[in-house]
C-alpha cells in the first residue's frame, strides 16, 4: 500500500501452495492484485473454469523435470487463464539438486520474471539502469561509511517499479518523454510526429527522432489502466492528479433497481411488435394467451429457458430477485397497451448482454482481436503515441469529475476521445491517402479510413483501455440500422451495422457511439435542412434503439471475433429481494 497515492496493488510471486494461494487471490480479489508469478503452483479447482475469471496477468514458472509438480497435468488449467504467460525450463539433474541456485536455472527464472514484471530485457544491450551516485552515511554502531552506486527513487519510480516497470535514468525515463510530448501537442506539431511513423516523410531524421521518442513513451495497457486507473496516469506525468471520487465511482454497482437492460426473451413464448414505424407498439411485449394485461397493471412470468430464436428489448428495468428462484432476476417490461409485465429472467442472460465486454487475445498473446481481424498490440509505437495523446487530452475534462455533471463530463471525454482518432469512413468514397487496408488498429487511428466494423473496433482499441479512468463500461454492439419512416420489420438473421455502447456509472445511463452515423449525420446536415439533431456520438440509447438500431440478441452472431461479458464482481450487484403478485406462470420454451 503506497500511502502517497492511495493505490492498494500487489504482485504476487509463491511456490507451490503459495502459489495456488496466489492464484486465489486473483481470483476473489482481483482490484487488489496486479500480477502473480505462480512457480509450480498446487491447486485444484473449488468450481469448473473458474481460472478463467482471472483478470491480472500471470507468469506460470515451471521446470520440466519436478515429478511432484507435472506440467502435463496442470497444462489443462493453464489454458484456462487467458493470456497467461508461460515459461518452462529444463534440467536434468534438477530431483536431486538442493537449490535452484545449484541448477543454474536461477538466472533464466529471474530473467522471465523481470521481462513479465518489467516490460523489458535485462540482458538487452538497449536497456540503461538509473546511474548511480556516491553518498556519505553510517553503520547501525555510528561508524563512517561511503555508500557506492546509490539508487534513489522518487514516489512516482518507486510506484511505478512496483507496478512492474523498469527503472531508467531520469534524464531518458518516461516521464521525459512525456513532458516531450505535451510539448509538440502545445506546438500543434503532432502531425509531423504521426507521418514519420506512417512512413509518409522520407526524412530519416525525423522518422528516428519519432522512433526514439515513442521507444521512451510508457506503455499504457488495458490491464495497468484498469487495475492503478488515472494513478498510473499521474505516475508518468499525464496528469496532474487523480480524481477525488474516482474509485468511489468504480467501486459502485453494476445492477441496482430502476435500471434500464437490454434481455433477450424467446419468440415462441412472448409477442413482440417488431415494426419500428409504429414506435407504439415497437419492442413492447403483446399479452400472451390467456392474460389480462392493461395499462397501468402488472402481470408476472417466468422464463426459464431463454435458447434461440428470441427477441431484444431495450424497453426494460430491474426490479429486483426472487429468493425462490436463484440466479434469476426480476426485470420489469413495457405492453403494447401501455401496461407493465414482470418476467423472472435468468442473470446469465442478462449478464450477457450488459456486463463490460472482454475482447479475445491475438494468436500470439500479444495483443487484442477485434472485429475483421484488426488487432492492437499496446507495445507497438503508434498505439504507444496515440495512449499517450488520448491520455493528455483527456486531462482537463477530467479536472471537472469531483465538481461538474458527471455525466455531461463523460460524454465530453467520449467526444475528446473521438476526436483523436483520426479516422473517416467510406461515406464520402475512398480516400487513397488514408489506411483503409491494414489490420493494426494504431496505424488505423493515425490517419485511417474504414466502413462501420472497421471505425467501431479502432474506436474500442483505445475507449476499452480507458473504461476504468472515464468511470464507464463498454459493450461492442452488432445488428441492423434502420428508418424509421419505413415500413418494414427488424431482423436477428443478418448482421448489417455494428456500434459501440457505454454505460456511464455511477448512473449507469446507456448511451450510443457510432462513429459511422455520427459522420453521416454531419454530412447530411451540410447538405439538408432535414436532418438529424442529436449527435450520435452520446445518444442516449433508449433514443438509438427506437429510431435508428436493433442490437441483436446473441453479441456475437456473425463476428469473427468473440468478446465475453466480464466476471461479475460481488458488489456490482445491488438488488433486493422481490416478491412477484400474483404468483407466476412457469413459461419454459425447451421443446
Amino acid at each position: 500500500h503506497n500511502p502517497n497515492n492511495g493505490c492498494s496493488l500487489s504482485n504476487v510471486s509463491r511456490y507451490d501452495w503459495g502459489a495456488g494461494v496466489a492464484l486465489s487471490a486473483a481470483i476473489r480479489y482481483p482490484s487488489r492484485v496486479h500480477r502473480v508469478i505462480s512457480f509450480h503452483p498446487s491447486y485444484q479447482e473449488s468450481q469448473k473454469g473458474e481460472l478463467s475469471s482471472i483478470k491480472s496477468p500471470v507468469l506460470l514458472l515451471w521446470v520440466v523435470q519436478d515429478q511432484f509438480h507435472p506440467w502435463s497435468k496442470w497444462k489443462p488449467l493453464a489454458k484456462q487463464i487467458r493470456g497467461c504467460d508461460v515459461a518452462t525450463f529444463s534440467h536434468k539433474d534438477w530431483e536431486i539438486c538442493k537449490s535452484i541456485k545449484q541448477t543454474g536455472l536461477d538466472r533464466d527464472i529471474c530473467r522471465s520474471i523481470v521481462r513479465f514484471l518489467g516490460g523489458f530485457d535485462p540482458n538487452a544491450e538497449s536497456w540503461e539502469p538509473a546511474q548511480g551516485v556516491t553518498t556519505n552515511g553510517e553503520d547501525t554502531v555510528g561508524k563512517k561509511l561511503k555508500f557506492l552506486n546509490s539508487i534513489f527513487l522518487d514516489d512516482g519510480d518507486s510506484a511505478i517499479l512496483a507496478r512492474g516497470r523498469g527503472v531508467q535514468s531520469r534524464e531518458h525515463g518516461p516521464q521525459t518523454a512525456v513532458s516531450e510530448l505535451k510539448h509538440l501537442i502545445q506546438e500543434g506539431s503532432l502531425h509531423d510526429l504521426y507521418a514519420a511513423l506512417l512512413g509518409q516523410d522520407s526524412d530519416q531524421t525525423k522518422k528516428k527522432a519519432a522512433l526514439s521518442l515513442s521507444s521512451r513513451l510508457p506503455v499504457l495497457t488495458p490491464e495497468d489502466l484498469t487495475s492503478c486507473g488515472p494513478e498510473l496516469l499521474v505516475l508518468y506525468g499525464l496528469w496532474g492528479r487523480v480524481p477525488s471520487k474516482w474509485r468511489e465511482y468504480n467501486l459502485s454497482p453494476r445492477y441496482f433497481k430502476g435500471r434500464e437492460v437490454l434481455i433477450a426473451l424467446p419468440e415462441s413464448e412472448f409477442q413482440m411488435g417488431l415494426e419500428p414505424s409504429n414506435q407504439d407498439n415497437y419492442m413492447r411485449l403483446y399479452s400472451p394467451p390467456g392474460s389480462a394485461v392493461s395499462a397501468n397493471t402488472c402481470a408476472s412470468w417466468i422464463v426459464e429457458d431463454v435458447s434461440n430464436p428470441k427477441w431484444t428489448t431495450h424497453r426494460a428495468k430491474l426490479v429486483g430477485r426472487d429468493e425462490r428462484l436463484p440466479n434469476t432476476w426480476v426485470v420489469e417490461v413495457q405492453t403494447v397497451d401501455g401496461g407493465l409485465v414482470q418476467i423472472l429472467v435468468p442473470k446469465g442472460s442478462i449478464l450477457e448482454l450488459n456486463q463490460p465486454h472482454v475482447f479475445p487475445k491475438t494468436p500470439d498473446g500479444k495483443g487484442m482481436l477485434l472485429e475483421d481481424g484488426i488487432q492492437v498490440n499496446y507495445e507497438r509505437p503508434l498505439m504507444k503515441l496515440k495512449m499517450c495523446e488520448i491520455a493528455i487530452r483527456l486531462e482537463k475534462p477530467s479536472e471537472s469529475m469531483d465538481s461538474g455533471p458527471l455525466e455531461e463530463v463523460q460524454l465530453q471525454m467520449l467526444r475528446v476521445l473521438r476526436q483523436c482518432l483520426n479516422i473517416t469512413t467510406f461515406q464520402q468514397g475512398l480516400d487513397r491517402r488514408r489506411e483503409s487496408r491494414s489490420l493494426d488498429a494504431g496505424r488505423l487511428a493515425a490517419f485511417g479510413q474504414g466502413h462501420c466494423h472497421g471505425v467501431s473496433s479502432t474506436c474500442a482499441a483505445f475507449l476499452h483501455p480507458f473504461q476504468s479512468v472515464m468511470c464507464l463500461d463498454l459493450c461492442y454492439r452488432g445488428g441492423c440500422s434502420f428508418d424509421v419512416n419505413s415500413p418494414g420489420v427488424v431482423s436477428n438473421e443478418i448482421e448489417l451495422h455494428q456500434w459501440l455502447e457505454v454505460t456511464l456509472r455511477p448512473s449507469c445511463s446507456r448511451v450510443i457511439v457510432d462513429l459511422f452515423k455520427e459522420e453521416g449525420r454531419v454530412l447530411a446536415s451540410s447538405s439538408s435542412k432535414d436532418k438529424e439533431p442529436t449527435s450520435f456520438l452520446g445518444m442516449k440509447a433508449e433514443l438509438g434503439y427506437s429510431l435508428h438500431m436493433y442490437p441483436h440478441p446473441k453479441c456475437c452472431a456473425t463476428r469473427s471475433m468473440q468478446p465475453t461479458p466480464l466476471p461479475l464482481r460481488e458488489f456490482d450487484v445491488q438488488l433486493d429481494p422481490w416478491s412477484l403478485n400474483p404468483q407466476p406462470e412457469i413459461l419454459n420454451s425447451q421443446p
